[in-house]
């Protein structure tokens, strides 16, 4: 848009001429105001509209406008004319099409921030001055405009002509003529009302100077997503800034999600409104960027209407509030546990007891997909914490018994099975933690499994032969069961934390070889064991 164009070249213009002025300014704004012309009575034909600026102005620059933090400029009807030109120049030069947008901004005075409006009442008339011709250079002759004398009455508005709204406003009056007459009335309603005028608009502005940063959890996984408010923002007199002030938001490691990017690297500008702005954030994908994220608000001194001046270009200004908080690398996979036994009449104390011939066998396992979070740490030890598990869990058991003797035979055969199929656990029914110990190189899941309401099918069948008596009955069931197991797994790494966290454990191997010889004499043949994989979440 050649509007913006045209007030980068003004202000890198401005800019250049008050670099002494900014040189050593942590925060320091530039203000552009143009006089509006004055419209003169129908009996007045001279205008005094020049020398009713020139008082004007004279009068203002009596006032330190040039220091900071807010420099107030002046810029002149002819000179934004010449700049309006210089743009257009510069625009055909490129080849750039002519844009509509900027001329209806320029038509609607949107390059210049203030405007002072003027309204030159005569409210009496003692004398007109009719105009007339005189002699001028070479020979030509030269009009000279006619004036009117009387009482007059001046009311002038510095108003912000981006939004329309009336800054500071005041009136006085004289007798006499409109071009000469009213000269000291004018200065001294320009020092009684509008003086300084660099701090009646710093003040106006209301720019944001304090706020509180507050993100919704001191811990982000990668890859997460939260909210951060940015609240109790306020100017220096603590009240509520201008709801079209601007602020930008700038992180270091992730990214914001609902602000309008700025042309500087991860900032993001937003608009002031209440006082209270929720910035929604997003960590980065990868644990290379985990770490401490540090979010910082800055006031701007740009502001106006959007389609003029866009959010994506507002620079940010002075450091107003910051907070950090920790992105961490979670930890992800799977936890699972299997445990079978299976016996014959002549292989255990059970079976041999219960049945001449037959078989049993029985296989209970579970299965978790698990989300460890960094909960606390130091130097020597980290601890993560359980922050989601879905468990899948199966307990199946058949059997089938048989007894003969002479003339009768005994059969009973029957199956019981529970089973959960995919359940978001609670921290009641599980609760884990994963612990580095990072001086002995040493990892250890360690908890407890309490999980009820798991559904459960049993069915049965009688067959008998005695004497002739023939018997063949079957029956089912539903239930409701339990299960609950302490878990406790350890793992040793070299160096630094590794990206993947895997192994097995034979429980039946690991335990004396008595007490297994005991195991397979009460029920045969007995496995146990249980595996785990966990990865880094977002690991590169």
């Amino acid at each position: 848009m050649r509007v913006s164009l045209r007030i980068c070249v003004l202000c890198l213009a401005l800019t250049t001429s008050l670099s002494p002025i900014l040189e050593g300014q942590d925060f320091c704004c530039l203000r552009l105001a143009l006089f509006s012309p004055i419209s003169m009575p129908s009996v007045q034909e001279y205008d005094a509209s020049g020398m009713i600026s020139a008082a004007w102005y004279g009068s203002l620059r009596e006032s330190n406008i040039l220091d900071c933090p807010m420099v107030y400029e002046e810029l002149s009807s002819e000179g934004r004319i010449e700049l309006d030109e210089l743009v257009e120049a510069i625009g055909e030069a490129v080849g750039a099409p002519s844009d509509p947008q900027a001329r209806e901004a320029l038509k609607n005075l949107l390059d210049v921030d203030y405007i002072w409006k003027g309204t030159l009442t005569l409210n009496r008339v003692d004398e007109i001055e009719p105009g007339y011709w005189e002699e001028g250079y070479l020979g030509k002759k030269d009009y000279v405009p006619g004036q009117a004398y009387g009482d007059w009455t001046l009311n002038m508005k510095l108003v912000n002509v981006q939004f329309d709204e009336v800054v500071q406003e005041g009136s006085t009056s004289w007798t006499g003529s409109a071009s000469g007459s009213g000269s000291g009335a004018i200065k001294n309603l320009a020092r009684t009302f509008f003086s300084p005028v660099d701090d009646l608009i710093y003040d106006y502005e209301q720019i944001p100077w304090s706020c509180t940063v507050e993100p919704e959890e001191d811990q982000l996984s990668v890859g997460d997503t939260m909210s951060i408010t940015i609240k109790n923002i306020k100017d220096p007199k603590g009240r509520e800034p201008k709801p079209w002030q601007r602020i930008v938001v700038k992180v270091e490691r992730g990214e914001i999600t609902n602000g309008v990017k700025t042309f500087e690297e991860r900032s993001y500008a937003f608009l002031a409104d209440d006082g209270e702005i929720e910035v929604k954030y997003k960590a980065p994908e990868h644990c290379r960027e985990s770490g401490t994220e540090k979010v910082t608000v800055y006031n701007s001194c740009d502001w106006g209407q959007e389609w003029v001046r866009p959010l994506g270009t507002t620079a940010k200004g002075k450091g107003i509030g910051d907070d950090e908080f920790e992105i961490s690398c979670d930890w992800k996979g799977t936890i699972e546990s299997i445990f079978e036994t299976r016996s014959t009449g002549d292989q255990s104390l059970i079976s041999s007891i219960l049945l001449d011939d037959g078989e049993f066998k029985g296989k209970t396992s579970w299965s978790m997909d698990v989300v460890f979070k960094l909960n606390r740490g130091n130097d020597r030890v980290k601890i993560y914490d359980l922050k989601s598990a879905r468990f899948w869990f199966s307990d199946e058991v058949e059997g089938e018994l048989e007894l003969e003797e002479k003339s009768r035979k005994v059969t009973i055969s029957g199956a019981d099975k529970s089973q959960v199929r995919g359940r978001n656990l609670g921290r009641s029914e599980c609760n884990l933690e994963l612990v580095f110990d990072l001086e002995a190189k040493t990892y250890r899941i360690e908890g407890f499994l309490q999980v009820g309401n798991i559904q459960s099918y049993g069915k049965g069948r009688l067959q008998a032969n005695i004497e002739g008596l023939r018997v063949d009955e079957k029956d089912s069931e539903e239930g409701v069961d339990e299960y609950s197991e302490d878990i406790y797994i350890e793992g040793k790494y070299a160096g630094d934390i590794p990206w993947v966290l895997a192994g097995k454990i034979d429980e039946i191997e690991e335990t004396p070889p008595e007490f297994q010889e005991f195991l397979e004499g009460i029920a045969g043949d007995v496995s146990s064991e249980i595996r785990w994989k966990l990865d880094r979440k977002g690991k590169d």
